[in-house]
């Protein structure tokens, strides 16, 4: 989907390991892992074109995604939702990868456009919020 200058939620919390008492068991107390959860992803990029023939067009690969997901998109689609793999990709100062995580069972939750102001030169951008099922390495 591109190019993001800001990455956040590549997070992985661990709920606290459960405790309990077995029955007939007063020496110690089980314990088992607590369940894995992971934040949403919140991606940030500037708006940019791609070559489409011979004019330059807005890449509006993140929007038309959030239109295919719900309401008519969605209906055009015979209301099959289908949910996305993904992957983050760190890239050094040289291009060469760093580091990279894929993610699956994605789900957009939020697409915000740009906020237009003509008294700035602020580079314009648009922002993702993805709900998903896990990240790991990739």
């Amino acid at each position: 989907m591109g190019h993001f200058q800001s990455v956040k939620g590549l997070q992985l919390n661990l709920e606290l390991p459960k405790k309990w008492m077995e029955l007939g068991q007063n020496g110690f107390q089980r314990t088992l892992p607590g369940t894995l959860s992971w934040p949403n992803l919140v991606l940030t990029r500037a708006i940019t074109t791609v070559a489409q023939g011979d004019n330059n067009v807005v890449n509006n690969k993140l929007f038309e995604w959030a239109v295919k997901s719900a309401g008519p998109g969605l209906q055009m689609a015979d209301n099959k939702f289908k949910k996305k793999k993904g992957s983050i990709t760190l890239l050094g100062r040289d291009n060469k990868k760093l580091a990279a995580w894929a993610f699956e069972g994605a789900v957009l939750v939020s697409w915000k456009g740009p906020a237009f102001d003509v008294g700035s030169d602020d580079v314009l951008t648009e922002e993702v919020e993805i709900a998903h099922e896990g990240f790991y390495p990739a």
